[in-house]
């Protein structure tokens, strides 16, 4: 995907963690995970986070970095909040670091991605 137009998700505010991961999982799993940034306008590339951050504030044409704004704390998104909790615990283990690291280590792939997400949806 190479043209940012074309991304369009709804912004659904998911009460629960857990749908929120479910949501953010199958984005990724469509194919437009990428590393470095949560979301890259050039190629349409979101990293893990960024899918939480997309799957909940949504996206649209000419969209930016508003939705990363808006978490400002736990208490104002508790289940973006929770969510990238239970990433960020799960990939400590994995890597000794943030999931965010995590995503961009040169070695992780889609896959090891997606094991996160499955791991942390059983937990939540």
């Amino acid at each position: 995907m190479s043209d940012m137009s074309e991304i369009i998700v709804e912004p659904i505010r998911y009460k629960s963690a857990k749908s929120l991961l479910k949501a953010a999982r199958k984005l990724i799993a469509k194919g437009n995970w990428g590393k470095g940034s949560y979301l890259n306008p050039r190629t349409g590339a979101f990293c893990a986070l960024g899918a939480i951050y997309i799957s909940y504030f949504g996206l649209g044409k000419n969209a930016h970095y508003h939705w990363v704004d808006e978490v400002t704390s736990e208490s104002d998104f508790p289940s973006v909040s929770k969510a990238i909790i239970a990433l960020d615990e799960i990939a400590h283990t994995k890597y000794w670091g943030s999931m965010i690291a995590y995503n961009d280590t040169l070695g992780t792939t889609k896959e090891d991605v997606l094991a996160v997400f499955d791991e942390a949806i059983g937990r939540v």
